[in-house]
């Protein structure tokens, strides 16, 4: 057989490694603050030989926390709880809450059906003997059938970490696949700023013994409740009669402020902003200008509401607007 036949029948035995196929879903297209939602990841293995999913991962901005890490973080704090007493606990978690907006890694994993926080998975034991008051010797053994390069000690360990987290590798044959899961919340629903975040979810796994990574993209938008912008709302409403009140009372007293009057201007105003912003928000045709998207929006066109009066919004309620 000639050179060139040679190569040919290689590249022909050769199989061809390309990216694995990885599907992005959503758990519902419209995504609210404050309440939890999913990320689904399909991963299916195109090749012809076994690969091992070990870790699905992504950043997420700084306005999304994990809930998954949250899961495992409650469970740690219970066992911190057992392990060394509520008071040394609580002191500890105080600590991590004030210093929880620096120490967070911005990065989320997705889990598996196996995923279970309160299995504890430690296998690396520490040995501890008594060398005299106060004094304790403190050992730790591996035993490798051979001596690992730097490489494969980063691997193993990360893996080791990973395992502890309750990520499980997964092995896929030929043709099958398998679904993790992203879960999300926002950290805040009331002062909640709305927002368009473009997730890269990494994949990573070994294939005929090589690691590999994939990344694809996801596109999620992430909006403001109702309830927060009804509760914008009412503050503006309040704000603007009590603006509007105390601007047409005359400093000589003639026009005294009447407190029962007041209190009724401040309940039809704060009902008839409720009522602007929920039709503003289930009217599809709203211009920009008059758009509301969160709790600022919502003091803004409560504040008009409770200022210049319902007449000059009866336009979005179905009526003529005074406007016109």
């Amino acid at each position: 057989m000639s050179d060139d036949s040679q190569v040919k029948a290689a590249v022909a035995t050769t199989p061809v490694r390309g990216s694995s196929r990885l599907t992005i879903n959503a758990s519902s297209p419209q995504v609210t603050a404050g309440s939890d939602f999913s990320i689904f990841v399909v991963i299916q293995n195109p090749f012809d030989i076994p690969i091992t999913v070990h870790q699905v991962q992504t950043h997420i901005p700084v306005e999304l926390v994990d809930v998954n890490g949250l899961k495992l973080e409650a469970v740690k704090h219970e066992r911190d709880v057992k392990a060394s007493g509520v008071l040394r606990s609580t002191w500890e978690s105080v600590k991590r809450s004030l210093t929880k907006s620096r120490t967070l890694s911005g990065i989320a994993i997705a889990v598996g059906t196996e995923f279970d926080p309160t299995i504890e998975r430690d296998f690396v034991k520490l040995s501890a003997e008594a060398m005299g008051t106060g004094a304790k010797m403190v050992g730790v053994e591996f035993n490798f059938p051979h001596n690992p390069s730097p490489e494969e000690l980063d691997r193993l360990f990360g893996r080791l970490s990973d395992y502890k987290k309750g990520l499980i590798p997964t092995q896929l044959q030929p043709g099958d696949s398998l679904v993790k899961q992203f879960v999300l919340r926002t950290r805040h629903w009331l002062f909640f700023t709305p927002l368009t975040h473009r997730f890269k979810i990494q994949v990573n796994y070994t294939g005929d013994g090589v690691d590999h990574t994939d990344t694809i993209a996801y596109e999620q938008s992430v909006r403001s409740t109702i309830s927060a912008m009804s509760i914008g709302a009412v503050v503006g409403a309040a704000l603007g009669t009590l603006v509007k009140t105390l601007s047409s009372a005359s400093p000589d007293g003639e026009h005294v402020v009447a407190w029962p009057r007041l209190a009724k201007a401040l309940a039809i105003s704060a009902l008839a902003a409720i009522a602007v912003v929920v039709a503003f928000a289930r009217k599809s045709t709203a211009q920009p200008i008059v758009s509301i998207e969160d709790f600022w929006g919502g003091v803004l066109i409560g504040f008009s509401v409770g200022f210049f009066g319902i007449g000059q919004f009866t336009g979005v309620l179905g009526g003529k607007s005074a406007m016109a």
